[in-house]
């Protein structure tokens, strides 16, 4: 192979492991952050932890799912549309929405991320 062809292929394999790790890091950031997330988002403890639990178990059942679309789609755009998606329910969730807004977001970065 041509040195241009393993340039790129090492720069995709690189942004790949970036964004791999950093989709992760998006639905866990509560280890690190959860007294800033409770005042900005204004909820409580037990309304945290009930997010929690619902990312929790959306993400449990779409690995059901996953399995059947990773059969039928290319993984270039199922890539693609998982950080695109986690992504953009990331700046949902940093724009400090309402309760209600925030368990629909974090039930779409579960099925993103699953």
């Amino acid at each position: 192979m041509s040195n241009r062809i393993m340039s790129k292929r090492s720069l995709m394999l690189f942004a790949l492991m970036l964004s791999g790790g950093s989709i992760y890091n998006l639905s866990d950031m509560h280890e690190k952050f959860e007294p800033i997330m409770l005042e900005t988002l204004r909820i409580t403890d037990k309304q945290f932890g009930d997010l929690r639990a619902m990312l929790g178990v959306v993400m449990m059942l779409c690995y059901i799912p996953g399995g059947w679309l990773a059969d039928r789609f290319s993984t270039r755009n199922l890539i693609t549309f998982s950080l695109v998606s986690t992504g953009l329910s990331g700046i949902y969730i940093e724009l400090a929405v309402q309760e209600n807004g925030t368990e629909s977001c974090w039930t779409l970065t579960g099925q993103v991320v699953a």
